[in-house]
């Protein structure tokens, strides 16, 4: 996801902001990826049974998320003398999910292998920023800020047989 808030400069004199109050420009994406699960299941029978199968989700959040305030020249300005200009770029990601795999090899002989695998990545871009201009203003807030909330990332797995192997991974 993209999600851009900018005041850019223009053409022509004076200012190009001109406010009596407060200025804000804010940019903020809210990521919610829950409740996501998955249930992979591998069945054998007879007098030699083999089985195997596996499972793996992968959870990837790379968000753009840029508040700016660029006048793209040093003639132009914000007027705000008595007010706040507040520049803030959010994100908040919220990511929950359960993964489970089962092999059986019902046999006499059997041979039942799973893996169950499960992959949580964030590499998000959150930038709050000022720049080329003339700021007349009372005060600034420049805030740039990504809360990530990861809970709940589980893998089972369950693998019966005479011989039997099982591999999980949560990361």
């Amino acid at each position: 996801n993209a999600v851009q808030a900018q005041v850019i400069g223009g053409q022509g004199d004076g200012p190009v902001v001109d406010a009596g109050g407060d200025i804000t420009v804010k940019a903020h994406n809210k990521t919610d990826l829950k409740n996501l699960t998955g249930v992979g299941v591998a069945l054998a029978a007879g007098g030699y049974a083999a089985t195997g199968g596996g499972l793996e989700i992968t959870l990837d959040v790379a968000n753009d998320i840029d508040a700016t305030v660029d006048l793209n020249d040093r003639d132009k300005q914000v007027e705000a003398r008595t007010g706040l200009l507040t520049v803030r770029a959010t994100e908040d990601v919220d990511m929950k999910s359960d993964i489970a795999n089962i092999a059986i090899a019902a046999a006499p002989i059997g041979l039942a292998l799973g893996a169950a695998v499960m992959n949580s990545r964030h590499s998000s871009n959150v930038a709050a920023r000022i720049a080329d201009g003339v700021f007349n203003i009372g005060e600034a807030d420049l805030i740039s800020s990504s809360d990530l909330d990861i809970k709940g990332v589980d893998s089972t797995g369950v693998s019966v047989g005479m011989v039997a192997a099982v591999i999980n991974v949560s990361r």
